[in-house]
């Protein structure tokens, strides 16, 4: 075989190996997002309270940033007429309580403040204060808590060895994963339909 030859099949197989590794990172990824994203836990601070952020960066200056997030606000956050409870354009921060509907099994609404700050270039976004409301409950104030909910069932479910009680725990787990998840799904879908209307060209 000529040096060519083992040339050419030296750089096939490597290439081929090196195609393999990413093939195998990309599907690991694609495997692990959704366990990571629907795992059934809210995202807590060390005060063991529910926040939610997102920071962004966008070739515009502070007043191009908060005028078109008022507008996104003035469109997409309920009640914002009456809810804004702090709007600086000087400063590029508002302030406002508003809320988001939810698939859950207690709550029709979660009330949130919804603060948004902005300076030449980019913008941050803290969404905390939730409280899950519904006509017929009073508000709850969502916190660490939930996410221990999921927590026990979880640790029943893992020590249950009777099938019946087992099947009982797991749809009690199940559930409580969902209703988080819920949540979760809600905000989340909040804060990307911002990104993607301070990103879009008009």
């Amino acid at each position: 075989m000529s040096s060519i030859d083992s040339y050419y099949r030296y750089f096939a197989v490597h290439h081929l190996f090196e195609k393999l590794k990413t093939l195998k990172v990309v599907i690991l990824f694609l495997f692990c997002q959704p366990a990571f994203c629907q795992d059934g836990l809210l995202p807590v601070n060390e005060q063991k309270n529910v926040v939610y952020s997102d920071v962004a960066r966008l070739q515009k200056t502070r007043d191009e940033i908060y005028q078109k997030a008022l507008k996104w606000a003035e469109k997409t956050l309920g009640n914002f007429e009456n809810s804004a409870t702090e709007a600086e354009a000087r400063s590029g921060t508002m302030l406002i309580n508003s809320y988001v509907p939810v698939k859950h099994s207690l709550y029709d609404y979660v009330r949130l403040d919804f603060t948004f700050h902005c300076s030449d270039n980019q913008y941050q976004v803290k969404i905390d204060q939730l409280d899950g409301t519904s006509p017929i409950r009073t508000p709850v104030r969502l916190s660490s808590k939930d996410n221990d909910a999921v927590t026990e069932k979880a640790m029943i479910l893992k020590t249950e060895t009777n099938r019946k009680k087992r099947e009982e725990a797991e749809k009690m787990w199940q559930n409580a994963k969902a209703d988080n998840d819920g949540i979760n799904s809600a905000i989340y879908k909040l804060l990307a339909n911002l990104k993607e209307y301070m990103t879009a060209e008009k």
